[in-house]
């Protein structure tokens, strides 16, 4: 009785390669290589999902007929670079509060925001956005919190 690992069965089928579990060069029956799978978003160089912002829009088009195989790629792109444009900003934010004596070393919903009103074209394309940061209520007139306040007493 041959000792295992050492001739066999076992070796003749590494031999051949039929005991490979690698799927990209794990050969058909009819001995064809199959092909790698590769994602939208690998396609199209992005990090963002294509096929996931495929099926939302898919879902929710309304009353359009077809959604066409370039619009989920292009609204990737758009919310990748919308995105990596905001937390840039944000990330720079955080390290000058932290160069002026601060000790944080995390973005904060804060810093998101302030990050997206000041600059001047990402306030433009968000002007209708409302961000929510803890319990406080960004651009509240000045009457209506003294009005609170008096509430509050």
């Amino acid at each position: 009785m041959p000792k295992k690992g050492l001739g066999g069965d076992s070796a003749r089928v590494q031999a051949s390669g039929e005991g490979d579990t690698d799927g990209a060069s794990a050969p058909f029956k009819s001995g064809k290589v199959k092909k790698p799978v590769v994602s939208r978003s690998a396609k199209a160089g992005l990090i963002w999902p294509v096929s996931r912002t495929h099926r939302r829009v898919v879902n929710n088009r309304g009353s359009v007929a077809r959604v066409g195989a370039g619009a989920p790629v292009f609204i990737a792109a758009v919310t990748e670079f919308f995105a990596a444009e905001l937390l840039e900003l944000a990330g720079n934010l955080c390290k000058e509060a932290k160069q002026q004596g601060g000790a944080r070393k995390r973005v904060m919903p804060k810093d998101v925001l302030h990050a997206l009103r000041s600059d001047k074209e990402l306030n433009k394309v968000s002007s209708g956005l409302r961000v929510l940061v803890g319990d406080k209520i960004k651009r509240i007139d000045t009457a209506s919190a003294i009005s609170v306040q008096h509430l509050k007493k």
